[in-house]
């Protein structure tokens, strides 16, 4: 399982009729509920289950999410030197995140 890789993005929530899922729009369905056997829900992760690589994304996000907003503090604190391009990714990423004027 390590060689597996997650799915590319950009991912958005999907609603049809009662049910909600994670889609990629370049693979479909990252996650979607389900009901097992026994009657309870579930999520299924297509790529490798609640230990594959997506669900890995999924669960590390939050920590994603702190960690570029300390980057970006860091660089306005010290102006340090970083391109343009990746300050706009780094705010944009935030952003998404945070339900801002970038999110999908």
């Amino acid at each position: 399982m390590a060689d597996l890789k997650h799915t590319p993005g950009p991912w958005l929530v999907a609603n049809s009729n009662s049910w909600r899922r994670i889609v990629s729009s370049h693979d479909g369905n990252v996650c979607e509920p389900i009901t097992q056997r026994d009657g309870h829900p579930d999520l299924h992760f297509r790529n490798g289950g609640e230990n594959g690589p997506d669900a890995r994304l999924l669960v590390a996000s939050p920590d994603m999410l702190d960690a570029l907003k300390a980057v970006l503090s860091d660089i306005h604190e010290y102006q340090g030197t970083i391109s343009l391009g990746t300050l706009a990714l780094v705010s944009a990423a935030i952003a998404k995140a945070e339900g801002g004027n970038n999110a999908g």
